[in-house]
């Protein structure tokens, strides 16, 4: 049984018919190994996080202003009574600050130094560590322009 709708209009059932002899065409371009034309390529996921267009990376300066608004924005969220950390938050961020202060007092302290092999090491932790502190402090900051945008709309 066929789960289409069904139109009314002679046009509606013209496009339908010409969608499914289009659809047709192309499936048997994929079974026969032909390219597909350009437009039918299979789309590739959106990033995440879209780059500036490169005329406006002449202009960027050594600071970039967004770096400082964004720690700002983090700093406001760790102040502001209202809003209440996911677990992740509570526990995942003072827990990677506790690791890179335990990183570098057991590389330093406790393990024999290996000259070269050590300080490698302890920055390679702290490069990671760096990185997923990034991550977890994004997300907050995106979980707390969520509910500032809900407060906005229905706490007036």
């Amino acid at each position: 049984m066929d789960n289409a709708p069904q139109y009314t209009t002679a046009d509606e059932a013209a496009l339908l018919e010409r969608l499914r002899k289009l659809e047709a065409e192309i499936a048997g371009m994929k079974d026969r190994g032909q390219p597909l034309p350009p437009g039918f390529a299979p789309t590739l996921p959106a990033p995440l996080m879209l780059l500036a267009p490169a005329a406006d990376a002449v202009k960027r300066h050594w600071l970039d202003w967004a770096i400082v608004r964004e720690a700002r924005f983090i700093a406001f969220m760790y102040l502001d009574p209202r809003y209440r950390f996911s677990r992740l938050g509570q526990f995942g961020i003072p827990g990677i600050l506790l690791a890179a202060l335990l990183n570098y007092l057991v590389l330093n302290y406790l393990v024999i130094t290996i000259p070269f092999v050590t300080p490698f090491m302890e920055r390679a932790i702290l490069l990671a560590m760096g990185m997923v502190l990034y991550i977890l402090l994004q997300r907050e900051a995106a979980r707390y322009r969520n509910v500032l945008d809900y407060l906005a709309r229905y706490h007036a």
